[in-house]
């Protein structure tokens, strides 16, 4: 008779990292739709269609999850918007304009990313940190009204 090999409960099969990235992707959108604290480990678990355990087994529970989706999922599109306002375009109305289109190019590929930096203070501050000199250098220029 062959010997059964056992395994932990909630451990995933294999090396396959298709079951976080399921995680991750539920997390984006659960968390850009009702904010860290509005949001279950279980929920976000029930969304990708895997069990709360295997959640806790790759990512310790639901403040790794969150801190993972910012570094993986949010960090590296936000980065990349954030270059666009720190290289000029030639003006500041050209180089708003190429912002607000690579903005809108990111957010058409992942529709949860324009929520999540709503939701998330730090983020937003670093973005208007860096979009209301602009503004207020096209306002000083005249390129962009002050209305």
């Amino acid at each position: 008779m062959a010997r059964k090999t056992s395994r932990r409960p909630g451990r995933p099969l294999g090396e396959s990292t298709a079951q976080r990235e399921a995680l991750l992707d539920a997390a984006a959108w659960a968390f850009a739709e009702a904010g860290r604290d509005g949001v279950t480990l279980k929920q976000v678990a029930d969304r990708a269609r895997v069990s709360a355990p295997l959640a806790s087994y790759y990512f310790g529970g639901k403040s790794g999850l969150f801190e993972t989706v910012l570094a993986e999922r949010l960090e590296p599109r936000f980065n990349a918007l954030l270059e666009s306002l720190r290289t000029p375009s030639g003006s500041p109305a050209a180089t708003l304009s190429t912002f607000i289109q690579q903005f809108g190019a990111i957010a058409a590929r992942n529709p949860w990313m324009p929520d999540l930096i709503r939701r998330e203070p730090a983020h937003l501050a670093r973005l208007t940190g860096l979009m209301l000199p602009l503004i207020a250098s096209g306002q000083a220029s005249g390129e962009i009204r002050s209305d």
